[in-house]
């Protein structure tokens, strides 16, 4: 829970997402249409804080993120799915306890196996050079449906940790947390990494 001890905050915050859903049930940064990325965040705040999204018109968050998946697929909206999105919408769909879908008998897992670059690393879209944010969301997403094992996961942590540098950094702060998010999420030594974001 995000806000244990300050329902205040959790309500009010809830309530904002909850007013900026759109009437296709989905959610999108302010002013914008809905899309697959923004609903994945706000369907796992919910479910972390144990707030309903309610359905628009007998639709529900969830049934508009699927709605996003493309031909390989991933998720995006766009007409190709991207390891940012298909990530995040492999965690959400996770964290609701939702099968993984298919489309033209491609899966999110399928997407990512396909996106992953010859040295192990993801980028933002299949062929794009690896990226320590895109890798560590892979990893989060790959974890998240049990395929830990799977060598695509294997390749990537590799990839990954030879990212990191010797104070146990990487390239920012944002990318140092995703990635010791990720490496705990395979049980891999996280300390040096903390030891960087506490510096």
């Amino acid at each position: 829970n995000l806000f244990e001890g300050n329902d205040t905050v959790k309500d009010l915050a809830s309530d904002y997402l909850l007013a900026n859903q759109g009437e296709d049930a989905g959610f999108g940064y302010p002013g914008f249409g809905s899309d697959a990325l923004h609903t994945a965040a706000v369907i796992m705040t919910m479910i972390a804080n144990e707030i309903e999204i309610p359905e628009v018109e007998g639709e529900s968050a969830v049934d508009f993120m699927l709605s996003r998946q493309e031909s390989d697929g991933g998720f995006s909206g766009w007409g190709q799915g991207d390891v940012d999105t298909t990530s995040w919408v492999m965690i959400a769909l996770a964290a609701s306890n939702h099968a993984m879908p298919s489309k033209n008998n491609n899966s999110p897992v399928d997407y990512l196996a396909s996106a992953q670059n010859q040295d192990g690393g993801f980028g933002y879209q299949t062929g794009q050079e690896s990226s320590e944010e895109y890798t560590a969301e892979a990893l989060l997403a790959l974890s998240a449906v049990n395929q830990e094992n799977s060598g695509e996961a294997g390749n990537a942590m590799l990839w990954l940790k030879s990212r990191q540098e010797q104070n146990g950094c990487f390239s920012n702060s944002y990318t140092t947390a995703l990635a010791t998010i990720a490496m705990a999420a395979f049980e891999e030594d996280t300390t040096n990494a903390a030891q960087c974001l506490e510096g």
